[in-house]
């Protein structure tokens, strides 16, 4: 007799976290395209009906209950609209503690297919705090066939004996993105499925939650660990697994920067939709960081809903003012100028006699920047905009910014992209299909807070080549001071922006987050403490 053409259904769901009942309904729905398709079963991404991470959401009294009961309606609604059996990634409260859990929901039925084992312990997902590892990985019957189903890092420490009498390995994730990540993790897959010699399938949830950006990228694997079925990154999508039929792809082509760049887009849109808000407001001034959190903030929730305010001095050049307006012109973005002089002066004037004649420094710059932020708060309070910061992570690391005024704001889409990044970034939006979005002089003239009459970053800092290769090689790679100033041409340079880096942990604690998309974030991964005597 033979076996039917097995079809598992690999669904890259965006979830929500704690929106129970939304979630479930984005399940059947993806069901509902599975069953179009053909499939025999569906598999989704880790703790899709709860979203991810949950943090300590799962403390509260009740929150298990909760999700059990959703739990619950989604094995009915299935079964009544005859749909194909589900593997729901879930929590499970257990006896007062939690489990991880992956639970096949089949015929009105909820059976543990797997429970986790190996608990995520690094930055924003210590799980440890909340969940109870339980190493729990049986063999479910899906049709004819059977499968070992995994849940994250479990499959890591799968031995090729465990696998041996099944006939699928199925692994459900939450996998956090960060740059050239999807790549690297398609290979470390195939070349699990090939070391297990059987089919695999990988299904990693999409999307943004909080600082965490999952880029779904899902794939599946023939038992010589092929590539056959490989979903798009960013995207919610549903698609076929058939490891018995479908012939190997070509490697996938890399395009970093546009990668990079979608995720910035998609984590921005998260963030805003998620949490309600319809528009976002934010300081355009001519540059080339607010320029680009413009364009990100465009393409991701569309032109009419970006409000930008240009607010100049007598600092600010005119080339500045021409800048903002011709960006936001070519993007049809809403745009008004706002001059601050006057209410500068007028500050300047009630503290003239505190000041008693001292000279001009920070003081009367920092006051200009707050005033912004003062603004742009009025405006988000007023008509209900999301107030995006326009901080990069080369600024972040060395406390070039303002407390209370240009760090104001809700999100920051780009405070974990260092400044030649953000150049990057500008030349390959505007080398897409539209054309030049953003101003070519905006990205080639010298960088400035224009704070102070000719003022330039590189007075007050190294050229941004320079520090970004420090800041990359001390924040990301964790070198130490030593390794870096015995390869540098100016130790001193080195030992000021790592000096700098520690002591702004402060302003950094009170700046917005932003999507983490380097190995080391300072939202998510950078643990350092404010207080602290050591030398460097």
């Amino acid at each position: 007799m033979t076996q039917e053409i097995f079809a598992l259904a690999c669904a890259q769901i965006n979830s929500k976290v704690g929106d129970f009942a939304g979630n479930r309904r984005l399940i059947v729905n993806a069901a509902r395209h599975a069953k179009e398709l053909g499939a025999s079963c569906m598999v989704t991404p880790q703790c899709v009906l709860t979203g991810y991470p949950t943090l300590d959401l799962f403390k509260r009294d009740g929150v298990g209950e909760k999700a059990l009961q959703e739990l619950k309606a989604l094995a009915a609604e299935l079964q009544a609209q005859d749909l194909p059996p589900v593997l729901v990634g879930t929590i499970l409260s257990d006896e007062g503690r939690c489990v991880n859990a992956l639970c096949l929901v089949q015929d009105g039925k909820i059976t543990v297919a797997s429970t986790k084992r190996h608990l995520t312990r690094a930055g924003f997902f210590d799980e440890t705090r909340v969940i109870t590892s339980r190493g729990l990985a049986p063999i479910v019957q899906l049709g004819e066939r059977r499968a070992l189903c995994l849940i994250g890092q479990d499959a890591m420490s799968v031995t090729r004996q465990q696998a041996q009498s099944v006939d699928v390995v199925i692994v459900s994730d939450a996998h956090p993105y960060w740059e050239g990540m999807p790549t690297r993790r398609e290979a470390q897959y195939a070349a699990l499925a090939k070391r297990l010699g059987k089919p695999l399938l990988f299904v990693n949830a999409v999307g943004g939650n909080d600082a965490v950006l999952f880029d779904g990228s899902s794939c599946g694997f023939n038992a010589e660990g092929e590539t056959v079925t490989r979903l798009p990154s960013f995207q919610e999508q549903v698609a076929l697994f058939m490891p018995e039929t479908q012939g190997a792809l070509t490697p996938k082509a890399t395009d970093a920067t546009g990668e990079l760049y979608a995720a910035l887009t998609m984590a921005t849109h998260d963030y805003v939709v998620k949490n309600g808000f319809s528009s976002v407001l934010l300081g355009l001034s001519g540059g080339v960081d607010s320029a680009l959190v413009a364009t990100i903030a465009r393409d991701a929730i569309g032109a009419r809903n970006v409000h930008c305010l240009m607010m100049p001095t007598r600092f600010t050049a005119d080339e500045s003012l021409t800048d903002a307006k011709a960006l936001a012109e070519r993007q049809q973005l809403h745009y008004a100028v706002k001059p601050i002089e006057g209410i500068f002066k007028t500050l300047m004037s009630e503290l003239e006699d505190d000041f008693n004649g001292r000279p001009w420094d920070a003081t009367e710059e920092n006051l200009q920047a707050r005033i912004r932020g003062m603004l742009l708060m009025a405006h988000s309070n007023k008509f209900g905009h999301l107030v995006l910061t326009t901080g990069n992570k080369s600024e972040a690391a060395v406390g070039y910014s303002t407390l209370y005024g240009d760090s104001v704001g809700a999100y920051a889409p780009i405070c974990d992209v260092l400044k030649t990044k953000v150049w990057e970034l500008c030349r390959w939006r505007n080398a897409q299909e539209d054309g030049d979005v953003i101003p070519t002089n905006i990205i080639e003239r010298a960088p400035s807070a224009e704070l102070r009459e000719g003022q330039t970053d590189q007075q007050s800092l190294p050229d941004y080549a320079i520090l970004d290769d420090i800041v990359h090689r001390y924040v990301h790679q964790g070198q130490s001071v030593e390794t870096l100033t015995a390869e540098s041409t100016d130790p001193a340079v080195v030992r000021r922006i790592v000096t700098l880096i520690h002591r702004n942990e402060y302003k950094r604690r009170q700046s917005p987050l932003g999507p983490k998309v380097t190995p080391v974030s300072f939202c998510v991964d950078w643990k350092n403490p404010m207080t602290a005597g050591y030398s460097l």
